[in-house]
């Protein structure tokens, strides 16, 4: 999928990123070509904009953002999920088990 977004996305700078996250719900499946373009692309912005979808309001989005992170060892990430885990209240279980398997990992 990320390789296909790839050929589909034309444009991942940074203008664009941001013109989609303003655009609310309406941008999402664009944003969310985005996001897999810049993974395949192992574009370092990537992180970034993963952890902006997993705070915003895009839940449609939520899982492949967390998805993504989850394989990012940085103390910005782990950052992220600490503070998901604080501020979640059981709301989102799926998103719950992610984070929690971060963590898992890093104790390996």
């Amino acid at each position: 999928l990320a390789l296909a977004a790839l050929e589909i996305v034309e444009d991942t700078s940074d203008e664009t990123v941001e013109r989609l996250l303003s655009n609310g719900e309406r941008g999402a499946p664009e944003l969310w070509l985005t996001l897999q373009a810049m993974i395949a692309s192992h574009d370092p912005r990537a992180v970034r904009l993963a952890m902006r979808i997993g705070r915003g309001h895009w839940p449609d989005l939520w899982d492949t953002a967390f998805r993504f992170l989850a394989t990012q060892r940085t103390s910005e990430v782990e950052d992220f999920f600490v503070d998901f885990l604080v501020r979640d209240e059981g709301k989102y279980p799926w998103l719950t088990r992610i984070a929690d398997g971060y963590f898992a990992e890093e104790r390996r």
